[in-house]
């Protein structure tokens, strides 16, 4: 249910003679590289933000500051849809 709505950091049960085993464990490394592609991208896109910020305050607004801050922030918007109950 967790990864249904888009929290990837929980892991499946592995029992010793579980037919399932390599599945699971297959599922489990998926869910921990895109866990941990979803934390790369949040960074990324917080300090992108924070740099639009500085750089908006020094040159004031022009297109191109505003097409790239409407691209960080729609990567926002798609980052919190896998971490909220939309992800279903």
């Amino acid at each position: 249910k967790k990864m249904a709505e888009g929290d990837f950091t929980d892991k499946i049960t592995l029992r010793k003679h579980d037919e399932g085993k390599d599945i699971a464990s297959r599922i489990n490394e998926i869910n921990r590289l895109i866990s941990t592609r979803i934390s790369e991208i949040r960074v990324i896109t917080e300090t992108s933000g924070e740099a639009l910020k500085k750089i908006r305050q020094e040159s004031g607004n022009n297109e191109s500051i505003e097409i790239l801050a409407e691209n960080i922030n729609k990567t926002k918007a798609l980052i919190e849809f896998f971490r909220t109950d939309q992800f279903k």
